[in-house]
């Protein structure tokens, strides 16, 4: 029988043939992976300082808007410091020490605060507002005639690090500047600016000073996506001018690779100028 002796295989060529082939379609796939990933890390800074911003606003809005509430007239509220990068402001509240259980505080002081000839309604064992519920807080004298309860008096501004503060009294002070009588906490991060543009319902800015004008609140804050540029985000230069709706210059980008938005909203004191 003839013996066969056939060799059978890829020839050299062949073979480096097949590996430029696969290099390229490895190369456009890896080239894609690097794609997405600055895509997916410049998307989630994004996400994150739009959060960030977002909080700062919501907070804001609902101090804001309880400023100046002052039922019985007696209190000090309103706006009490109307600066261009800080403002603070004053509440009479009930505060955040102003629950059920504390005593010496609105609810449980022994005076008819409102004046209807009821004592401290949300303990006195009766449903006064007739829902079938008894001593609720929401039927109490949550106002007490004064602004100096725990949370009553609240600051914002920003620190050296780019944090946005919210600074509140503590139980029986008035001073927002003693660090040690006030608690700050910090409601947003990568904050590069904080304008306050305070209005009376026309459109020139209220005069400095001139506080029991104020009846809106323009509140512009600039943010920036993180406190570093990552290496695989997508490359950016930031040379903005960021200017608030009356033109005044805010922040001005050093020419960066930080990713920034700026939000400007204009909050109505609803308890002011009653």
């Amino acid at each position: 029988m003839p013996k066969l002796n056939e060799q059978k295989g890829f020839s050299l060529i062949e073979l480096m043939v097949a590996m430029a082939i696969g290099s390229i379609v490895l190369a456009g796939i890896y080239g894609a992976y690097q794609d997405q990933l600055r895509t997916s890390i410049t998307q989630q800074r994004i996400v994150d300082m739009n959060q960030n911003l977002r909080t700062a606003v919501l907070i804001m809005e609902r101090d804001l808007r309880m400023g100046g509430a002052n039922p019985t007239g007696d209190a000090t509220a309103g706006i009490i410091t109307a600066g261009a990068n800080n403002l603070v402001i004053a509440m009479d509240d009930g505060g955040t020490d102003n629950i059920a259980t504390n005593i010496n505080n609105a609810l449980a002081d022994n005076i008819d605060n409102d004046g209807d000839g009821l004592v401290d309604e949300g303990s006195d064992g009766v449903d006064n507002d007739g829902d079938g519920l008894i001593d609720e807080e929401d039927e109490a004298e949550w106002y007490d005639g004064d602004t100096s309860d725990e949370g009553e008096m609240v600051r914002f501004d920003i620190d050296g690090s780019g944090n946005l503060r919210r600074w509140f009294n503590s139980a029986g002070n008035t001073d927002m500047t003693d660090p040690t009588k006030t608690t700050t906490v910090h409601i947003a991060r990568n904050i590069d600016a904080l304008n306050f543009v305070y209005l009376d319902g026309a459109d020139p800015p209220v005069p400095t000073g001139v506080l029991e004008d104020i009846r809106y609140v323009q509140v512009t804050i600039v943010a920036r996506a993180g406190d570093t540029v990552p290496v695989m985000a997508r490359k950016v230069t930031d040379n903005t001018v960021y200017t608030n709706p009356q033109g005044t210059v805010v922040f001005t980008a050093p020419g960066d690779q930080f990713r920034r938005r700026m939000v400007t909203t204009t909050i109505k004191c609803r308890n002011m100028g009653l």
